[in-house]
C-alpha cells in the first residue's frame, strides 16, 4: 500500500523559489510518512489536493495579514497573503473532510484565523502578566533547544501522544491565537497563559501546537515526546489511507 502521504506547506523563498524546512521533512520521514511538498495554489484547489494526500502538515513561517481577521496591522511582518488565502482554504477543507492535519506555529494561528479567530499579533507589546519571551533565538538559543515547558491539558490526543503533563518545548514566535477557536479544545498551555496547543473535539488527528516539534525530531538523537506527536499523526494518516 506504501507509505501515507502527507503534503508539506511550502513558503516563498524570494519572488522566484518556494521553500520547506529540512527538519520537516525528517520529522515526518521518521514518523512513518513519506513527506511531499504542496506549492502555494489557488484555494479553489484546496479540496482537488486533498484527493491526493492522506495528512496535511501547516508549516510556520511569517505572519498572517490581519485583514484575514478584521484587524489592522500592529506589528505583523513578512506577510503573504497568498499564502494565508491559500493555507486557511486547505484548513476549512481539512476540517471539513475529517481529514488529519498537523498545524505548527504559523500553522496553528491558520487554524485560529480559519475559524475566526484573531491572533494577538504582539506578545511582547501585549499587555499581559508574567509575560515571558517566546522567541528564543533573542535568547541566543538553538533552534532545536527546549526553552521552556507547556501544560498539557485534558484527556486529549496531545496528551496521549505525549504520554506526559509537561513537555519541554522550543519557541519561535511572537505572534500567537488570542483563545480557542469553535468546534476544538485547549490541549496545552504555557506558565504565561499564552495557548500553546490546540486540537479538534473529533475523533481525528487535527492538532495545532505554536512549538516546533520537527527541530526536536531532527535532531541527531530526537526528543521522545516530539516524536510520539509525528508518529501519531502519521498513523491517523496511514488510517485514513488504509479506509479509502
Amino acid at each position: 500500500m506504501g507509505l501515507p502521504l502527507i503534503g508539506l506547506t511550502a513558503q516563498r523563498d524570494g519572488p522566484r523559489r518556494l521553500r520547506v524546512n529540512a527538519a520537516y521533512v525528517t520529522a515526518v520521514e521518521r514518523g512513518g510518512g513519506m513527506p511531499v511538498v504542496i506549492p502555494i495554489l489557488s484555494p479553489e484547489r484546496a479540496d482537488e489536493i486533498l484527493d491526493r494526500l492522506d495528512g496535511v502538515l501547516l508549516t510556520g513561517g511569517g505572519d498572517i495579514d490581519p485583514s484575514h481577521y478584521g484587524a489592522p496591522n500592529e506589528g505583523s511582518y513578512s506577510i503573504d497573503r497568498e499564502r494565508d488565502a491559500w493555507e486557511i482554504a486547505l484548513a476549512l477543507a481539512a476540517h471539513r473532510r475529517q481529514f488529519p492535519y498537523f498545524g505548527i506555529c504559523r500553522g496553528i494561528q491558520v487554524m485560529a484565523v480559519a475559524h475566526g479567530v484573531p491572533l494577538i499579533q504582539d506578545l511582547r507589546g501585549a499587555r499581559r502578566p508574567q509575560a515571558m519571551e517566546h522567541d528564543q533565538e533573542r535568547l541566543e538559543l538553538q533552534r532545536d533547544a527546549p526553552c521552556h515547558d507547556v501544560e498539557v491539558v485534558g484527556a486529549t490526543r496531545t496528551a496521549e501522544a505525549t504520554r506526559a503533563g509537561t513537555v519541554p518545548v522550543n519557541s519561535m514566535h511572537h505572534q500567537a491565537i488570542s483563545a480557542v477557536p469553535p468546534g476544538f479544545q485547549l490541549t496545552a498551555v504555557a506558565p504565561d497563559g499564552t495557548i500553546e496547543a490546540i486540537e479538534g473535539e473529533g475523533d481525528l488527528f487535527q492538532v495545532g501546537v505554536q512549538w516546533h516539534p520537527e527541530e526536536l525530531v531532527a535532531r541527531p538523537e530526537p526528543d521522545p515526546l516530539a516524536l510520539r506527536l509525528f508518529t501519531a499523526f502519521v498513523q491517523a494518516a496511514a488510517s485514513r489511507k488504509g479506509a479509502r
